[in-house]
């Protein structure tokens, strides 16, 4: 895992995320924020450095807040992921209003393709053996990750289980598994090892959405998210699934993952 330094910003909120960039100086120049401290997962501040009252240009004071990023190609994000710190709004003042006015116009969930796509349900999708290549992106903190997985979709009568085996760039692995059961005509309900009660999938107008909250873990903290898939087909043999990340409601990162038949 590496930072990068991009001056295209994919994130919807393009703005915010150049205002909020603690390396970066309100003249736009990179810099090492020492005035800025953390919040622990009750919201307070903590860790605080010298200037952490604001009192250097550019201060977010204790404008950061941990969040988790990783693997995540159909919505799936592993048990364990290395920790990074991205901008968040302080618990007081006019950043506060400012960054809510921004993130109301913000998509927290992926639109769906201009143009309808070719009908596809879930078994469709993740049934078999399937190979796939995604990248995530967080351009908040200007940071990226890329990965390969490897699927194994096998049906029981109304239950779907999907294995996945990744491998990212640094060479680190995993393997996550959902279970997905039928609820109804285009509707499954589906559980995985973090999820937070029970993920809806619905299959309507040739895509498939999955919703769902997860508890990522990480250096002995917990912090919840909320997860936004729209899968649908791209090429006969290709299929396209896209997501948003969020925090209480604020988009934070996205992903693109290209899964084709092994």
């Amino acid at each position: 895992m590496g930072r990068t330094e991009t001056g295209s910003w994919a994130f919807p909120c393009t703005v915010w995320a150049r205002m909020t960039d603690p390396f970066r100086s309100h003249d736009g120049n990179k810099r090492v924020g020492r005035d800025v401290g953390t919040l622990d997962g009750a919201g307070r501040a903590a860790g605080s450095g010298r200037g952490g009252r604001g009192s250097r240009p550019g201060s977010l004071r204790r404008g950061l807040f941990p969040v988790l990023f990783g693997k995540f190609p159909l919505g799936l994000w592993p048990r364990s992921r290395p920790m990074i710190e991205i901008p968040g709004v302080t618990r007081r003042g006019a950043l506060v209003l400012t960054a809510g006015a921004m993130f109301a116009g913000c998509a927290t969930r992926p639109p769906a393709p201009r143009t309808r796509p070719a009908g596809l349900t879930l078994e469709e999708a993740f049934l078999g053996r399937t190979r796939g290549e995604g990248v995530f992106s967080f351009p908040i903190a200007g940071v990226t990750r890329r990965f390969r997985a490897d699927l194994d979709g096998r049906l029981e009568g109304d239950r779907l289980t999907v294995v996945e085996d990744f491998i990212y760039d640094d060479g680190e692995t995993d393997r996550l598994t959902w279970v997905f059961d039928r609820a109804g005509p285009g509707r499954w309900k589906g559980k995985r090892e973090d999820t937070v009660g029970v993920a809806e999938v619905t299959e309507e107008n040739g895509v498939i959405r999955l919703e769902y909250l997860a508890d990522v873990r990480s250096r002995g903290s917990v912090t919840r998210l909320g997860f936004s898939d729209l899968i649908y087909r791209t090429d006969p043999g290709v299929i396209l699934n896209e997501a948003v990340v969020s925090w209480r409601g604020l988009p934070l990162g996205s992903v693109r993952f290209e899964i084709r038949r092994a």
